[in-house]
């Protein structure tokens, strides 16, 4: 349980789990350092030879995990996989709108949430872009999803939901949703410049797995 500098509760409740369960672990970074450094920082602590990302707003339905470990047990060549979200709690501007499943299914494939990934192809792709960047506009999720399509492609859990992600109201998930409901224009999109950054990701990803092969040969 990683605390990105959190200035609420947050912290206690981590260590009140973490004395209760000898399983959980926290770690406490001085300040806030955005969602990819945190999720970063996880990640290189982590034993496990499969990783998963649960952001504050979300949480696993039952058997959702091992049901990813099952997938990955019978496909141990696939790198990761994505659950099923179901958006809770998102009023009828966001929700109710004729394109709705087609963007449910994008938003879907861009939350950290939905990811379940091998900690060595993590490892070997560096991990979520800490660009600045990011950090000014988000998207570091999508830059991982879009480089994880591009290079290996990944399946998806869709017979039921597996993770639920909780309504906020001014949050990237709701803004997107209502642009695409067209009850808002406070969706400005993926500005120019973050594209740009995402292909130099991608570039940086292909070059650091080339390195990784040609060291194995």
């Amino acid at each position: 349980m990683v605390d990105d500098g959190s200035t609420d509760s947050t912290r206690d409740i981590a260590r009140f789990y973490a004395l209760k369960d000898a399983r959980v672990q926290v770690l406490e970074l001085d300040k806030n350092g955005g969602p990819a450094r945190a999720r970063n920082q996880g990640a290189q602590r982590a034993k496990h030879a499969i990783l998963a990302f649960l952001d504050a707003d979300d949480e696993y339905l039952p058997n959702a995990l091992n049901e990813a470990l099952g997938y990955f047990w019978h496909s141990p060549e696939r790198p990761a996989i994505r659950l099923n979200v179901a958006f809770t709690g998102y009023p009828a501007e966001c929700v109710e709108f004729p394109g709705f499943a087609d963007a449910e299914a994008s938003m879907a494939e861009s939350i950290a949430s939905s990811l379940v990934i091998r900690r060595a192809v993590f490892n070997a792709m560096g991990g979520f872009p800490e660009d600045h960047i990011f950090r000014e506009h988000g998207h570091e999720d999508f830059a991982l999803q879009s480089a994880l399509m591009a290079i290996y492609g990944y399946d998806k859990l869709l017979a039921h939901k597996h993770v639920r992600h909780h309504y906020h109201v001014d949050s990237h998930v709701a803004r997107f949703f209502r642009s695409a409901a067209g009850t808002s224009n406070t969706w400005d999109g993926i500005p120019p410049s973050v594209h740009t950054t995402i292909a130099w990701y991608l570039d940086d990803v292909r070059v650091r797995l080339r390195a990784i092969e040609s060291v194995s040969q």
